[in-house]
């Protein structure tokens, strides 16, 4: 199955944290799969974890897995909601999708602390702000 993967760069394609606009107080925050392409993804199995030092004690979330059949072109997915409680640890989301008859994959990695009103930045696709990596 390995072997199946093609080495070239994925682009176009992005893991986004966005707080809910709903949400007044901003504990609210959801993760994204966005497809910027012109073209649709399809088979996507995404994987996200968490991992890191909380009261100086090595921490470890469940990892979760999700699948999505189709990703259309210039489209999002919402993934999972996302706790406000884990962002002072390493977030992980690694994804593997096909375009065609190619399969490719990209790793995304939020770092401590790196989730913050403070970082957001327009997303067009989702009409709403989210914090990229």
């Amino acid at each position: 199955m390995k072997k199946d993967i093609i080495e070239r760069p994925s682009t176009g394609v992005e893991v986004v944290i966005a707080p809910r606009p709903e949400d007044m107080n901003g504990q609210l925050w959801d993760v994204w799969l966005v497809n910027h392409n012109g073209f649709p993804l399809t088979n996507i199995l995404i994987s996200s974890r968490g991992y890191g030092l909380v009261d100086g004690r090595e921490k470890e979330t469940a990892t979760l897995r999700h699948f999505v059949e189709e990703l259309d072109a210039k489209s999002s997915h919402l993934v999972e909601p996302i706790q406000t409680a884990i962002f002072g640890i390493t977030n992980e989301y690694w994804l593997s999708y096909n375009v065609g008859t190619e399969m490719l994959e990209k790793k995304f990695i939020f770092l401590p602390n790196t989730i913050a009103a403070t970082a957001l930045c327009k997303i067009d696709v989702l009409e709403r702000e989210g914090v990229t990596v």
